[in-house]
This record gives C-alpha cells, structure tokens and sequence, in this order.
C-alpha cells in the first residue's frame, strides 16, 4: 500500500483534543449557577428593609390632615366649666391685647395642660380657642408621630414645629377650610388683597387714582412685613393624650427607647419657643401623673386647666346646644324637649355622652318617620319628643351596665350608691400633679 503524508488529501483530518477546564473553574461556575440569583435577591431584600425610598421619606407626616382635625366650635358652645373657660377666654385676650402684659413684665404661658375625664370637652375647649384667634390647630395623635424606622418619630414632631413656625412667620399660607398648605406666592397675594381692599367699591370708575395708590402701598407694606416675618400671626398644637406621648421617663428603663427620644425632642422644643413665635402648645390627658415630670414644670407646660365633669346645670345647656345644632343642620325646629328633666335622667355621664344620646335619638325618630305609612302618622313623627329621648337614655343606661361593646360611654357605668358629683377623680388629679 502506498504511504500516505499528513499534507496529502488522502490522509483523515485529526481533531484537536479539547482543552481541560480547570475543575476549581468548573466548581465556581456550577454555583453561581444554582445560587447566585438567589444571593441576588436576599442581598436586594436585605439592602431594601435597610434603606428606604425617598417617596417613602416624603410620606412619613402629611401636615394637611392634621389640620382638617379642628373642630368647628366657639365657646358659646361650651356649657359648664366656667373657670376653665375664663381661663382661656383670658388666653385670648392677652394675645389680643399684648401691652396689658408687656406693660408688668408678664410672659404668656408657653404650654396648657388640660387635665380630665373622657369626654368631658378638652378638645372643644382647645378648638374654641383655635376659633378665638383664627388660627390654625395642629391636632397631633400618638399615631401622627410615632413610625417603626429609626429616628422617624423624633423627625415627625420636630416637622411639626418647624411647620408652625414657618406659618408665623409668613413662608406659608394654610386653608382654613380645607387645611392645604402652600408657599407663600408676592403676586397672588397682592392680586387677593386687591381685591379684598376693593371689592366694597362698586364701580371701577369710582376707584380714583389715590385709592388704587393707597391700596398698593398697603399691600407693599403688608408684603414687606411678611417677608421680614412680621405678621401678628399665630398657631396652636394640641397633643391628645400627651400621657402616651409624653410618658414619663421614670416608667422605660430603656434610655434609647422612642419614647425617651421623643420626650427629649419636645423638651427641646418648647424649651426654645419665644415670644415672637406665637405658638402656643395645649395637650391634654387624663392621666397627668403618667406625663414625664420635666414637662409639667414651669416654662414648659406651666399652666394647668382641670376639666371637670358636667353638674345639672352644665348637662342641660349641654343638651340645648346639641338640640340646636340638629335644628340648624335640619334647618327646621323639630326639637319640643324639657332639657331639665333629661339633665336629670344623665347623672355622671359626660358631654360625650349626651352628644351620643342626642344624636341616638333623632336617628330612632327618623327610622320611625321613614316607617310611617299615612301623612298624619308622618307628620306626627316629625318632632322628637321627649319620650323618645327619655328612652334611647333608659337604653343607654342599659348598655352601659352590661358593659356592651357598641354602648362606648366615656365615663362607664358607676354603681347607684355612686354620688351625683362624684369628687374622688379630681382628688386623684391634684394627688397626681403633687
């Protein structure tokens, strides 16, 4: 046979031996395969419960629902407490008028702390005077404030603050009815004033040329002031049940708990308020021994009002102002009621409590008008009598006994021997502050 040469066509082609991957190569490449989306993925977990989105940080405190809390009351809706309500009425005119303080050296009180029973119209009170000065109510709730990230609380109620100084100060207008917020716009604020300063004028011919010019200076004035932070303005934060809040430090052992850091901020706080502020801070409890001791001492909440519970006489103007209310919300007098003698069926029960009743009652008597059938029948049940009253408070009474979970009365029930005005909680009150 003849001998065939490597260059020849005839000789077969040889493939070349495949080359030996590195078995610590192979190894390496087999577990990033089997694992390595899965490391992928608790790495991105682990980053994200660490680190969180800056929408997320913009979302932690929304001021305008704070603002939507105030409550839409005067203290011609207040019955009762007439010490308590005087105190405040003389808040409101010290802010009025300053130089009758000015003029002895006195300070207004940089901190009110209103102490007493549920339902007993501490808030009413606090909106009232909201009412009183115009301006605006910051109804702050543990929840408002309280977040799981670290640092979030503290951050909340120092956002609080600074907002309120923002508006004293004139950066910010706020909606008085809607509570929206907005940066404080030169223009749009000449245009508004222009309008209010103008609007009693009838014609535009009878706007002289000295008018328009003494309108423009005004709101030059106007402008420059609020731009250098005059403004006369002012702003309430109220803290509902600052006991939760505010818990006192002897009570958490732990020194780097939320609520530590949270007493420490509003120490700090109402600490550096000053008189050109114009902020006022109102909290309420009903526990006052349970408040941190540092808050409750002069310079910091340094008045304190106690919020007693309605006597016969309070109950029955409590009962003629939510009589009226309903009136004016059904705009027609439907109401033919002896206040007195249901003033005297509601022993120990609170303002809360007949809001309740009241407004139990006029839902019982609607569900009878809707079943009426005949004109006569409907135009009977078109006024609420007092037996229909007398009997949602039997039922009231009733629930509040069994201890029912739909019957939320604030006060509870209380044994029949119990006294009318019962002393014993604003004993424990002054025991407390002692």
């Amino acid at each position: 046979m003849p001998e065939t040469t490597p260059n020849s066509p005839e000789s077969p082609e040889r493939e070349a031996p495949p080359a030996q991957e590195d078995p610590r190569d192979a190894f390496r490449s087999m577990m990033e395969r089997m694992f390595g989306n899965m490391e992928d993925d608790r790495s991105r977990r682990r980053r994200g419960s660490r680190r969180r989105q800056p929408q997320q940080e913009e979302d932690d405190l929304n001021i305008d629902c704070l603002l939507k809390n105030r409550p839409n009351t005067t203290f011609d809706d207040i019955a009762g407490n007439e010490e308590a309500v005087e105190e405040m009425k003389e808040i409101v005119e010290a802010v009025e008028d300053p130089d009758s303080y000015t003029m002895f050296g006195a300070k207004l009180p940089k901190g009110i702390l209103m102490t007493g029973v549920p339902g007993c119209g501490k808030t009413y009170m606090t909106g009232a005077l909201a009412t009183a000065l115009d301006a605006p109510f910051y109804h702050v709730q543990v929840s408002n404030v309280t977040s799981m990230w670290f640092g979030e609380s503290e951050k909340n109620l120092q956002k609080i603050f600074t907002h309120a100084k923002k508006y004293c100060r004139g950066e910010i207008d706020i909606n008085s009815e809607t509570g929206e917020c907005s940066e404080f716009d030169p223009e749009r604020f000449a245009e508004e004033r222009a309008a209010e300063l103008t609007e009693a004028d009838d014609s535009e011919e009878e706007v002289s040329n000295r008018r328009m010019s003494a309108v423009r200076e005004q709101i030059r004035e106007e402008i420059e002031a609020r731009q250098n932070g005059i403004t006369g303005r002012h702003a309430i934060i109220f803290f509902d049940e600052i006991d939760a809040l505010g818990a006192s430090r002897d009570n958490t052992p732990f020194q780097g708990g939320v609520s530590n850091r949270i007493v420490s901020v509003l120490l700090e706080n109402m600490d550096g308020l000053e008189s050109g502020d114009n902020i006022i801070v109102v909290a309420s409890t009903n526990r006052p021994g349970a408040v941190d001791p540092a808050l409750r001492r002069a310079g910091r909440f340094d008045r304190i009002i106690k919020v007693k519970k309605p006597n016969q006489a309070a109950r029955n103007g409590i009962f003629d102002i939510h009589f009226r209310k309903a009136e004016e919300k059904a705009d027609r007098e439907f109401v033919r009621v002896n206040s007195a003698e249901l003033a005297m069926k509601t022993k120990r029960l609170v303002g809360a409590d007949i809001a309740e009743i009241v407004r139990k009652a006029c839902q019982e008597q609607a569900k009878k008008y809707r079943k009426a059938e005949s004109e006569e029948e409907k135009e009977a049940l078109s006024i609420l009598d007092q037996d229909t009253v007398l009997a949602v408070i039997k039922e009231y009474r009733t629930n509040l006994r069994k201890k029912d979970p739909d019957a939320k009365g604030s006060m509870g029930f209380k044994p029949a021997s119990a006294p009318e005005e019962d002393e014993s909680e604003e004993l424990c009150v002054e025991e407390e502050l002692e």
